[in-house]
């Protein structure tokens, strides 16, 4: 999984981040990843509930993303995150080690 790093330069550039905004993502990110990295740790093997609980912090962490970037930058980035999703394939980088 790439790390918190990779994914906040992966951010700025897809979503031509300033330096501040940059600044202000960096924690949500890290943030992001603790609690994902908490849930695989505490996983009991229920596949719906990890789903659910994994759906709950995207929403929690698009809200704070939602506070640092533009709308432009909102949309853009949910497109990405559908275009993965449709492809089978984890949302884009919003946080890990």
């Amino acid at each position: 999984m790439p790390s918190t790093d990779q994914r906040l330069a992966r951010l700025t550039e897809l979503l031509e981040l300033t330096d501040e905004q940059a600044k202000q993502m960096k924690p949500i990110i890290e943030e992001q990843s603790k609690q994902q990295q908490e849930l695989f740790e505490n996983a009991s093997g229920d596949r719906e509930t990890m789903r659910a609980e994994m759906m709950k912090l995207m929403e929690e962490t698009d809200k704070q993303y939602a506070e640092v970037l533009t709308e432009e930058q909102m949309n853009t980035y949910r497109e990405m995150r559908q275009q993965r999703m449709r492809q089978g394939r984890p949302p884009p980088p919003q946080g890990g080690r």
